[in-house]
C-alpha cells in the first residue's frame, strides 16, 4: 500500500530506527567475524564481508518499502562490521610494538572521523540525487575496498612464518 511505501522525507523516527537496526546488527556480529577469519582465513571471509554490504547496500537502495529498507540495513551492518574486525586481525597478524599501534591508531582515527563526515556527504548526495544515491555510493565503495581487498591482502595463510606476529592467549 502506499502507507509502506518509502518517501523521501521519511519521519525522523523511521530514519532513526534504521539506524538503530544497523548498528545493532553490526555490534552483534563482530563477534562471528574473527572467528570465522581465524577459522577459514581472513582474506576470504574479507571479501564475504564486503560481497554481503554491497549486495546489502544495492538492497537499501532499491528496497520498494520500508520494511524491505529495514532488513537490508540489518544486513549491511552485519556485513559492515566484518571489516572492523578483520581489519584489526590483519593489523595484529602482521605488526607489533610501535608498527601495530601505528596501523591501529590509523585504523581507529578512520572509524572515528566516518560518523563525523558520514551526515554531511548523506547529507549532499541526498539533496543533489535523492536518498538512495547514499546506498548507492555505500555499495560503490564496498566494491572498491573489495578488489582491494582481493589484489593486495594476502591471507594470513599465505604469509612466511617469520612475518606473522605471535598471538597471546
Amino acid at each position: 500500500s502506499e502507507s509502506r511505501r518509502i518517501h523521501a522525507r521519511g519521519s525522523p523516527a523511521a530514519m532513526a530506527q534504521t539506524l538503530s537496526l544497523y548498528l545493532l546488527a553490526f555490534a552483534c556480529t563482530t563477534l562471528v567475524w574473527g572467528p570465522l577469519s581465524d577459522s577459514f582465513g581472513r582474506r576470504r571471509v574479507a571479501t564475504l564481508s564486503l560481497l554481503i554490504y554491497v549486495v546489502a547496500s544495492a538492497g537499501c537502495a532499491l528496497a520498494p518499502d520500508f520494511r524491505s529498507l529495514l532488513a537490508f540495513r540489518a544486513l549491511q551492518g552485519l556485513a559492515a562490521s566484518g571489516g572492523m574486525t578483520i581489519g584489526r586481525a590483519v593489523i595484529r597478524d602482521v605488526f607489533a610494538g610501535p608498527r601495530a599501534q601505528r596501523a591501529m591508531s590509523s585504523v581507529m582515527l578512520l572509524f572515528a572521523l566516518a560518523p563525523a563526515l558520514a551526515p554531511i556527504v548523506g547529507g549532499l548526495l541526498h539533496e543533489w540525487w535523492g536518498w538512495r544515491s547514499v546506498f548507492y555510493v555505500y555499495g560503490g565503495a564496498g566494491i572498491l575496498v573489495g578488489l582491494v581487498f582481493l589484489f593486495r591482502l594476502k591471507d594470513e595463510r599465505d604469509l612466511p612464518e617469520d612475518q606473522l606476529q605471535p598471538h597471546e592467549p
